[in-house]
Order: C-alpha cells, then sequence, then structure tokens
C-alpha cells in the first residue's frame, strides 16, 4: 500500500500545477517502488485533456512533468518474476536517469548494495549510484567523493 500515498500526492502536484508554478522544484519519492509509475503515468497522459477545464494550468504531459521534476529511490526495488519485466516497467521513468540508489538501511528490509546492482543493467549503475544523485541535489564532481562514488558504481 506504501505507493498509494506517493501516487496521490504525485496526481495532487500535476492537478494544482505545482510544477508550472515552480519549474525548478525536484522530488524524490521514498520507499514506494517503482513498477506502479508506468500504469498511473500513462492513465494520467490518457485521461488529462479531458479535465482541461478543471486544470487549465497543466500545459503538457503528466509524465513529461515526472521525467523532468521526480526521482525516484531503488527501495524496495521489485522482484518480478523475469528481470526484464522490471526494466520495462522502469523504462516508463527513463530506465536509470531518474532512480536514486536508496539501502533504507538500518530497517531489517533495507536493500543492499550488491542485490540492486545485482538486479538493474550494468550500463545504469553510474546515473543510479552517482550522477542521478548529483543532478538531484545539484552537487558537481568536486563535491562528491571521487573514490567513494566510483567504487559504488564499479
Amino acid at each position: 500500500l506504501w505507493p498509494q500515498a506517493l501516487m496521490t500526492h504525485y496526481v495532487s502536484l500535476v492537478a494544482h500545477g505545482v510544477f508550472e508554478k515552480y519549474p525548478d522544484l525536484k522530488i524524490l519519492l521514498l520507499e514506494g517502488g517503482a513498477a506502479w509509475i508506468g500504469p498511473l503515468l500513462w492513465r494520467m497522459d490518457t485521461e488529462y485533456k479531458g479535465l482541461r477545464r478543471e486544470v487549465p494550468w497543466v500545459r503538457r504531459l503528466p509524465s513529461d512533468y515526472f521525467r523532468e521534476h521526480v526521482w525516484v529511490s531503488t527501495q524496495p526495488l521489485e522482484l518480478p518474476p523475469h528481470r526484464e519485466q522490471l526494466y520495462e516497467a522502469l523504462e516508463w521513468i527513463g530506465g536509470g536517469e531518474r532512480l536514486v540508489f536508496s539501502s533504507d538501511y538500518p530497517h531489517w528490509d533495507s536493500d543492499e548494495f550488491q542485490h540492486v546492482r545485482s538486479r538493474l543493467p550494468e550500463d545504469w549503475h553510474d546515473n543510479i549510484f552517482r550522477r542521478n544523485a548529483m543532478r538531484l541535489y545539484d552537487w558537481s564532481d568536486a563535491d562528491v567523493p571521487a573514490g567513494l562514488a566510483a567504487s559504488a558504481s564499479e
């Protein structure tokens, strides 16, 4: 049920024009997984034009706002029967472009770094374990210890 709250918040942010009013706003969704995002964005993209009179400030596809303003933590990382199903679900948010590593440590159900790394495509690793957090928090290469970040993405 954790994703339900995140869905409600995201729909509210779009419907109330928050991303139009605050074009530099960045949001990180934590502890809700990511597999639910694709179907929600698809539904919102399909339906929002029918509500134009109620939300005239929504000027773009809801999925465009998501891809520009929202990042998603990797915890909990869903475990579908086939790894490719996870990749397909994550492609809705741009694959490795919007995921940020999160272990949820010290909770008992935290996701170990090696677990997350083994479940995601290698070409996404640098973004997920380093670059996406840098983009989210406006950090430069100088702000992130090279050895620490490099060891995580290797």
